[in-house]
C-alpha cells in the first residue's frame, strides 16, 4: 500500500479532498520524523514506537563481484508494534 492509496480510502470514508488527505500523512511522517531526531525515540499510542538504533560495523559481500567489504556502521529506525495492535492484526 503507498500513501496515495491511503489517501485515497481517507478521502473517501471521510469525504475529504484526496490532496488534503496526503498533506495529513505526509505530516504525520514528518512529525514522527522531527520527533525521532529530537529525542531518539517517537510514541504514537495505539500504533507503537519509532526508535533510532545504531547498527554496528559489519562484514559483507558484493554479490556481483563476490568481493570481501566492509560495511560502515550506522543509524536506523526501529519500528515496535504497539500490543493490541498486533493482537488486533491476527
Amino acid at each position: 500500500m503507498i500513501i496515495k492509496d491511503v489517501a485515497k480510502d481517507l478521502s473517501q470514508k471521510y469525504g475529504c479532498p484526496c490532496k488534503l488527505a496526503e498533506d495529513v500523512i505526509y505530516g504525520f511522517i514528518e512529525a514522527i520524523r522531527k520527533e525521532t531526531n529530537d529525542t531518539g525515540k517517537a510514541l504514537v499510542f495505539g500504533l507503537g514506537t519509532f526508535k533510532i538504533v545504531e547498527k554496528a560495523e559489519r562484514n559483507g559481500v558484493n554479490p556481483k563481484t563476490q568481493e570481501k567489504i566492509v560495511i560502515p556502521a550506522r543509524k536506523a529506525v526501529k519500528f515496535s508494534a504497539a500490543k493490541h495492535f498486533v493482537k488486533e492484526s491476527k
